[in-house]
């Protein structure tokens, strides 16, 4: 299997941001890995504080939306966008 990043951006349709709000954000990083080839430091970043995910959150939506649909972020081993 592997591991695509998804699009972070705000954009209401593709972006994680632009689906989730500020405490679906926060809690979704409290979560922890989900995926174990991920390849995002879950360890380390599930243990920031609250005001330092809040400020990546705020970040990341200040930035513009881009539509990106990546797929599925995890997915067999030589998956190509259909």
């Amino acid at each position: 299997m592997e591991f695509a990043a998804p699009n972070l951006t705000s954009d209401p349709k593709t972006g994680m941001t632009g689906r989730l709000d500020e405490e679906q954000f926060v809690a979704r990083i409290r979560q922890g890995r989900v995926f174990p080839s991920s390849k995002m430091p879950w360890e380390n970043v599930s243990r920031m504080t609250d005001a330092d995910l809040r400020s990546i959150y705020r970040y990341l939506r200040s930035l513009p939306p881009v539509e990106n649909d990546v797929g599925p972020t995890y997915r067999k081993q030589g998956w190509t966008k259909p």
